[in-house]
């Protein structure tokens, strides 16, 4: 399971993640030697230029996967284009279904990505639940056959501490990517 935050640039990362002397050009690189995966906004994906796309496969590890947000009424055919840049490094593009309760989103990966179907989580503007709530969620969907594959938080001043608990618990899980 891929953990992370939607985006990497967030003003709220700025002040409370990053090292006060970080240049911006390498945030990239610092937050992918903490976190193997991102979920980019549509917004934010339209302004990535080739060049940035081949700056982001050179500042990532292998293993460090990118999500696009796709929203509806947008094709995917946009979004795959772009991701050819990345290459193995697109994880895919994510449709949002109905919100859930206490401000989890789930969506699916998009036809035409490796993990077509799956799906992936985001805590949208609200509290993380406590682990053990988190486990019983995570659980649940396990049980169902229906885990996800990423599970992402909206940037805050709090968020990375919270996506290494996420992380932690989905290793313990057994859901380790």
């Amino acid at each position: 399971m891929h953990v992370g935050l939607r985006g990497w640039a967030h003003p709220a990362l700025i002040d409370a993640y990053y090292p006060e002397d970080l240049p911006e050009e390498w945030r990239l690189g610092y937050y992918a030697n903490e976190f193997l995966a991102t979920l980019v906004p549509w917004a934010g994906w339209r302004e990535l230029t080739p060049g940035l796309l081949t700056q982001a496969v050179d500042d990532t590890p292998e293993r460090f996967r990118f999500y696009c947000e796709i929203p509806a009424g947008s094709l995917e055919t946009e979004a795959l284009e772009k991701a050819r840049a990345l290459g193995a490094r697109f994880a895919g593009g994510v449709r949002w279904g109905q919100d859930a309760e206490g401000g989890l989103r789930s969506g699916r990966v998009c036809a035409g990505c490796a993990d077509a179907g799956a799906s992936v989580w985001l805590f949208e503007g609200a509290e993380v639940p406590a682990l053990p709530a988190l486990r019983g969620l995570l659980e649940a969907a396990m049980d169902q056959g229906d885990a996800p594959v990423a599970v992402f938080l909206t940037p805050s001043a709090a968020a990375p501490e919270q996506a290494r608990q996420i992380q932690i618990l989905g290793d313990l899980l057994g859901m380790a990517d």
